[in-house]
C-alpha cells in the first residue's frame, strides 16, 4: 500500500524477483512512486495516452504506472471512473475507424522477395468488415439460430429416462 513502509522481507523479495526477471532476459520493470499532489496529473497523462493507444497495459508503461493502480483508481475514485469510460469508448472509436479503413480502403501489403521488400500491392480487410457489420447490425449480420418445433412451431421437450440394467 502506498505510504507504509516496507518490510526487509518485501525488500529481499523484491530483490529476488528483479533477479529472476534479469536472468531470465526481460527488462527491469521500472514505476514510479506518485506522490499524493501528483496523482491527479498521472490520471490525466495515463487518459490521455489510453485514448491514443487503446491499450491499457502500454498506457500505463508509458506513464510509468502499475496496471493495478488503474483498477484501484477506479474503485475509489468515482470521476476517474467516468473519464475512463470516455476514453475506453474514444479508443473504441479509433479501433473501429482503423477497422473500417483497412476493410474499405485497404492498406499496403509488401511483396517479399530474397529478403527484401519489392513491391506492394493493396489488401483488403473482409473480416474487420464482417466483424464491423455483426457488431453494428446484429439482427441482420448477427450469428443467429432459431430452434423451433415442426412446421415453424413450438418446440416441444420430452424427458428421458435411462435405465441401467447390471449384468
Amino acid at each position: 500500500m502506498p505510504g507504509q513502509p516496507i518490510t526487509r522481507a518485501q525488500k529481499k523479495t523484491a530483490a529476488r524477483k528483479a533477479a529472476a526477471r534479469k536472468a531470465a532476459g526481460q527488462s527491469e520493470r521500472t514505476y514510479t512512486v506518485i506522490p499524493p499532489r501528483k496523482i491527479p496529473g498521472f490520471k490525466k497523462k495515463f487518459l490521455a495516452t489510453y485514448r491514443l493507444r487503446a491499450n491499457i497495459g502500454e498506457a500505463c508503461t508509458e506513464v510509468g504506472l502499475h496496471r493495478g493502480m488503474i483498477a484501484r483508481w477506479r474503485k475509489a475514485d468515482e470521476e476517474f471512473a467516468e473519464d475512463f469510460l470516455e476514453a475506453q469508448s474514444h479508443a473504441v472509436d479509433q479501433l473501429e475507424r482503423e477497422a473500417w479503413r483497412r476493410g474499405v480502403e485497404g492498406f499496403d501489403h509488401p511483396v517479399v522477395y530474397q529478403g527484401e521488400i519489392t513491391d506492394t500491392y493493396k489488401d483488403y480487410s473482409d473480416v474487420l468488415l464482417t466483424r464491423l457489420l455483426e457488431a453494428n447490425r446484429p439482427d441482420k449480420y448477427g450469428k443467429m439460430i432459431k430452434v423451433g418445433g415442426p412446421d415453424g412451431g413450438p418446440l416441444q421437450i420430452q424427458s428421458i429416462e435411462r435405465i441401467i440394467i447390471d449384468p
